[in-house]
């Protein structure tokens, strides 16, 4: 049988090598609690050390066999013997903090998704060049450009920043400055439009090069 939420291995009566069950659960937990170090690493990392955890993004080489979404950490037991073991959540609720983009992460039962960015703000005043690409670390932010001049916003492709499926990028004009947003070789469905000072727009990854517009 297995534990309601994280699906973690459960000991049984009369069971042999009892601490291998009990030694990944540990791990696992340890997973849950402790983050992981990314969900867009474009499938297992070459060198893991022991109890490194990261969430399937590529189901491919030693994640064959995953599913993309699960917790895949790696395990080293007591003669030396090493393995990735994956764990896919039973139900919707557990929360995991991503370390290469310093955001948390909660699962709905199908999919990890970020935090709404409300209280997430992060100012951003602009100078020479009047240019800003938007990085792994304004993943589930609202970025608020203050810049009193005009200016352009890139939202990168893929190829550029890998950010994770489901995403949400939130800029804010804060500023006077005009602001231009370059969304090259994207699909953009709806409409980005930042007119006027105070405007806003809220967009979500769905796909490779693909984010809907939820807030212009």
């Amino acid at each position: 049988m297995t534990t309601r939420v994280l699906g973690l291995t459960e000991m049984t009566e009369n069971q042999q090598g009892k601490w291998i069950t009990l030694n990944e659960a540990l791990h696992g937990i340890d997973a849950f609690v402790g983050g992981v170090k990314s969900q867009s690493n474009g499938g297992p990392p070459g060198g893991p050390t022991q109890g490194d955890a990261y969430i399937v993004d590529v189901a491919t080489g030693n994640w064959a066999g995953f599913t993309v979404g699960d917790i895949a950490f790696y395990y080293l037991d007591s003669a030396a013997a090493a393995a990735w073991i994956g764990l896919t959540p039973t139900t919707a609720g557990p929360t995991v903090y991503v370390e290469d983009t310093a955001t948390t992460v909660i699962w709905d039962g199908a999919a990890w998704l970020g935090f709404s960015s409300v209280g997430l703000s992060e100012d951003q005043a602009l100078t020479s060049p009047a240019t800003y690409t938007m990085v792994l670390t304004d993943s589930n932010k609202c970025k608020r450009f203050t810049a009193a001049t005009a200016f352009t916003v890139v939202i990168p492709t893929n190829a550029s920043v890998a950010f994770p499926l489901h995403t949400q990028l939130t800029v804010r004009r804060a500023g006077a400055g005009a602001i231009t947003v370059d969304t090259t070789g994207l699909t953009i469905n709806g409409t980005i439009a930042l007119a006027a000072q105070h405007d806003s727009f809220m967009i979500k990854k769905t796909a490779t090069d693909t984010w809907d517009v939820y807030l212009a």
